[in-house]
């Protein structure tokens, strides 16, 4: 085989490579490693909210199949936009809403991975979800447990 032959199909192979089969794996397999990743290595931080508002998303596939998903959209002034849909109900979204608007500091429990490429995250508009929210006073509060009034995956 002719070496230019060769040389056109491997660059062509590159090519395919770079432009198709490592956008899909970063546009598939990406967000559901982050997500595994996040199930299993679970921080507190220690956020100041300084808004929040109930949100409903909603999602659909090609066929008109989809669904819509209650949650809090929570703007911090330390920790950047975050996201709390877990133990969110439409019975207690507004009480909900109103607890997180207080202006105070939280205690949420967030997924490392998402919290650490959060930047990232904020430019493709994707939320850092919260798993838990605890309402605390200082820092100390991160490592205590059962302390403060809970919302999110514990009911109130």
């Amino acid at each position: 085989m002719d070496r230019r032959v060769l040389r056109g199909r491997v660059v062509a192979a590159l090519l395919l490579v770079v432009f198709l089969v490592v956008p899909a794996l970063s546009l598939y397999v990406g967000p559901i490693t982050l997500k595994s990743y996040d199930a299993e290595h679970q921080i507190k931080i220690v956020c100041s909210v300084s808004s929040a508002e109930s949100s409903t998303d909603s999602s659909y596939s090609s066929r008109g199949v989809g669904a819509s998903t209650l949650g809090i959209a929570i703007k911090t002034e330390d920790c950047g936009p975050l996201a709390l849909r877990w133990g969110v109900t439409g019975a207690n979204i507004e009480q909900t809403t109103r607890r997180l608007d207080a202006g105070e500091r939280w205690c949420f429990t967030v997924g490392r991975g998402s919290y650490e490429l959060r930047d990232l995250l904020h430019r493709v508009r994707q939320a850092v979800f919260v798993r838990e929210a605890t309402r605390c006073g200082d820092a100390a509060a991160v490592d205590r447990v059962g302390g403060g009034s809970r919302i999110g995956a514990i009911p109130t």
